[in-house]
């Protein structure tokens, strides 16, 4: 019966981000609207800047019914360029967004510390177009686990733009709180591939 949606949105000001909730599969909708997910008062780590700016919304729930949202969030005028990662634990059901952490027994609201799968303030690494899946099979082994992967522009290289653009990928363990250190997972392979494929 729950459902989630995000779109690029600029209802409150410069693109930030809109998520919409559903509690009846869709047939009507429910929104964060003018009081989105506490991304912009999370802190560019090497800067002290708040972000700008989000982009490419993307969310999943986890088997126990957990909601998360993220995107990829920067500054207009300078290099910073961040994926962040807020949750609503099962009950809330999307309707609005905390930090992940846990803090003692209790959740509140807070405005950070987010999720972070990733955070640059490098004129040559941009992140683009994240997506996020949490393993939500009651009989997985690794069940509760959220994955984040996207695309990591390096224009350092030479190469021109999209000379240089891995795949990455992180995880967490932990209810979206903490994140993994980032492995690029594309590449090609004899194995899997075949004369017209360019990557497996």
């Amino acid at each position: 019966n729950n459902v989630l949606a995000g779109q690029n949105d600029s209802m409150v000001g410069f693109n930030h981000c809109g998520y919409d909730w559903s509690l009846n599969r869709g047939r009507t909708w429910g929104s964060v609207g003018t009081q989105p997910p506490p991304f912009y008062q999370e802190l560019f780590v090497q800067t002290g800047d708040t972000a700008d700016a989000c982009s490419d919304p993307s969310g999943t729930f986890d088997h126990l019914g957990n909601a998360y949202v993220t995107g990829v969030f920067f500054d207009v005028a300078d290099a910073e360029s961040s994926i962040w990662v807020a949750k609503a634990n099962a009950p809330i059901k999307g309707r609005y967004y905390h930090e992940p952490r846990r803090i003692d027994a209790f959740q509140e609201y807070r405005t950070a510390v987010m999720g972070e799968p990733a955070n640059d303030n490098d004129p040559d690494i941009a992140h683009d177009k994240e997506l996020m899946q949490a393993d939500s099979r009651d009989t997985s082994p690794k069940k509760g686990r959220v994955y984040v992967t996207w695309t990591r522009f390096n224009f350092d290289t030479g190469q021109g733009v999209g000379g240089n653009t891995p795949i990455v990928f992180s995880q967490s363990t932990d209810g979206g709180a903490t994140w993994s250190r980032q492995v690029i997972i594309n590449g090609s392979s004899s194995e899997f591939c075949g004369d017209f494929s360019g990557s497996a």
